[in-house]
């Protein structure tokens, strides 16, 4: 739903301006990030190392099923220092040939991939992780979505693929070159199983599709949420909580928390009104200083999407889920405005996780929000 995010971000994008010759302490402060830039990073692959197995569910923008398909995944370590790196081996579970006899257990085969040769983290692309160890949470820029257009060609077409073909009746595949693709991953208390959303935007800057893993560790059967029903009324009443932001990449790397009310309320009508509380502080040489900001944004519900008048939609999944984006980048570019996208996840009825992807209008990452969020009864 609405973020509070762009309250406190610049409308504008950055302006390119000369730098002074960094000093000592500056040089040093440089330093201290990049340590604990690699820490995090180091922490991050040690989380998503391992066994993994569960199911990939395609999702169009309107909340509908398109693909469920069994997968698995090998996540190993290499490396050292700089060299660190994580490798994935992904398997998935090929659809029936037509020539075959349902149920027979000769004819399940699972096709593996190599996705150091799709996408892979290394230390230098550390910038593309938005990283919260403490919550075990991460967002990830992918520079395609390859990954999932072969999970679908593998797990819908089977044999029936064309790689030189990228349209089939009845399947939808991620565009080749899409403008922006992030996943957004959040674990459970323990560690052992998690959810990972993906938001695919094509080149025009919509929502192209939605993907979704369920994944449990060293082979658990995985908790099914996906005949869990969603409906607004889970969504209706007041959350409070924590949001936590890490500013990245040219825009530094500072750490922000306030504190929010999250107020949802809903008529008859399926009319939607949220309304956004924040307040922060912070303390500097000119003493202690209090923000607070106060935002409403309407919107209306059909179905399982809701379109809000300052060019938001939430699309509504089962198990809890929702994916948050503009209507249209461009529409956002245009207007010199920053944007973002969020995946957010009612754990449990009153227990709810958002985090939040900030870009400015180039398509660079701003800023990560984790939001930990209570609903009061």
């Amino acid at each position: 739903m609405r973020s509070p995010v762009l309250v406190h971000c610049s409308s504008n994008a950055a302006e390119s301006t000369a730098e002074p010759k960094p000093n000592d302490d500056e040089e040093n402060e440089d330093d201290d990030d990049d340590k604990k830039a690699f820490e995090r990073l180091e922490q991050y692959i040690e989380l998503n190392r391992g066994s993994w197995s569960g199911t990939f569910t395609q999702y169009d923008c309107l909340g509908k099923v398109l693909a469920c398909i069994p997968i698995k995944l090998r996540a190993n370590v290499y490396g050292k220092g700089e060299h660190l790196a994580l490798y994935q081996t992904l398997c998935v579970k090929q659809a029936e040939s037509s020539t075959s006899f349902s149920g027979d257990a000769e004819d399940v085969q699972w096709l593996e991939f190599n996705l150091a040769d799709l996408d892979s983290v290394t230390i230098n692309q550390r910038h593309r992780v938005g990283y919260f160890g403490d919550e075990k949470a991460y967002c990830l820029s992918h520079l395609t979505a390859k990954v999932l257009d072969v999970v679908l060609r593998a797990g819908v077409l089977g044999e029936n693929d064309d790689e030189e073909q990228d349209y089939f009746p009845g399947v939808k595949l991620p565009c080749r070159r899409p403008a922006l693709v992030n996943e957004s991953c959040m674990f459970s208390a323990s560690g052992n199983s998690r959810v990972r959303a993906f938001h695919v935007l094509n080149p025009q800057g919509l929502l192209d599709m939605i993907g979704v893993f369920h994944e449990n560790k060293d082979g658990e059967a995985p908790e099914s949420m996906r005949n869990d029903c969603t409906g607004l009324d889970r969504l209706v009443g007041v959350w409070s909580g924590r949001a936590v932001t890490q500013r990245t990449g040219m825009y530094g790397s500072t750490i922000a928390e306030e504190y929010l009310d999250f107020r949802v309320d809903m008529n008859d009508k399926s009319e939607i009104t949220q309304t956004i509380s924040s307040s922060s502080s912070s303390n500097s040489e000119a003493g202690a200083t209090n923000k607070q900001t106060n935002l409403t944004v309407k919107g209306m519900a059909s179905g399982n999407l809701v379109r809000f008048t300052d060019g938001l939609q939430s699309t509504l999944l089962p198990g809890g889920m929702c994916i948050t984006a503009p209507i249209s980048v461009g529409n956002c570019v245009k207007k010199s405005r920053s944007f973002f996208l969020e995946f957010a996840w009612i754990e449990s009825p009153n227990q709810r996780r958002r985090i939040i992807r900030t870009y400015d209008t180039t398509g660079v990452v701003v800023s990560t929000t984790l939001c930990n969020e209570s609903k009061q009864i």
